[in-house]
């Protein structure tokens, strides 16, 4: 894959995923016209105008109620989800905190891709093919640091688009 930074396999009973990160800037070629695309390119327009990485305060993404992690714990396991889109295969994650989804191996990359995007304090760009809860689904994130006034990360928000429309399989895995 293009800009490949690093990938990812693993494996807990039947679930698997593979998690491959890419250079962020490769959004704006493969997600061309997509939310990600959109939210990359905000993103880098308030860096410019801030001077720095934006602040929630200035954070007004157009014409979207962009879902986000509470990136405020320090021990990110305990990181919170914020306005998670729901769906009939895997449910309404909104207002949990990562180490709450049923699948270790899915909230400890989940956390560390955060933890990352909170540290670096840029743009991290994802793709993921996974079967987990019996979905299996391929997709791209985009996740993007926002600081608070003191400049401290405190949330990530993100987006994602489907690249292969969920299978469900019987029973959840």
């Amino acid at each position: 894959m293009q800009g490949e930074i690093a990938r990812t396999s693993d494996w807990e009973g039947e679930s698997w995923q593979v998690r491959t990160e890419i250079m962020p800037e490769r959004v704006c070629i493969d997600q061309r016209d997509t939310d990600l695309a959109e939210l990359f390119w905000y993103w880098q327009e308030r860096l410019m105008l801030e001077d720095g990485v934006p602040s929630i305060e200035n954070f007004r993404f157009p014409g979207s109620d962009l879902p986000w992690i509470e990136l405020e714990p320090e021990d990110p396991m305990r990181f919170v989800i914020r306005n998670h889109p729901a769906n009939a295969a895997t449910g309404d994650w909104s207002n949990f905190r990562i180490a709450e989804h049923p699948v270790s191996m899915h909230a400890q990359c989940c956390a560390f891709e955060y933890l990352d995007c909170k540290e670096r304090q840029e743009p991290t760009f994802i793709h993921i093919d996974q079967k987990i809860l019996g979905v299996h689904r391929t997709y791209a994130k985009l996740m993007v640091p926002v600081a608070d006034k003191n400049g401290a990360i405190i949330r990530a928000y993100y987006a994602v688009r489907l690249l292969r429309f969920p299978v469900v399989y019987g029973g959840a895995s």
